[in-house]
């Protein structure tokens, strides 16, 4: 990783998923929207298959830039999810 014109440490999975999460909190501090979503409805999503590439103008119509969705009670890798 170059920083200020010298080479440093590697840039490792770590220090992406660090950067992502602040990228993600610096965006997300503008709106604050927190959304909920009927359980079902997050079942049914959760378990459908996505086969095909999504139309980027689906992403475009959100309520706002940048969204957090809960999911209570939802598992991924064997840790909880509280939302995404």
């Amino acid at each position: 990783m170059l920083f200020m014109g010298k080479q440093r440490s590697q840039f490792t999975r770590e220090m992406w998923r660090y950067i992502q999460k602040r990228q993600v909190l610096g965006t997300w501090r503008y709106s604050k929207g927190i959304y909920s979503v009927h359980p079902a409805l997050l079942n049914a999503l959760t378990e459908t298959s996505i086969t095909d590439s999504l139309p980027m103008d689906v992403f475009l119509q959100l309520p706002e830039w940048c969204i957090y969705v809960r999911t209570p009670g939802m598992i991924m890798d064997g840790e909880p999810l509280y939302g995404f």
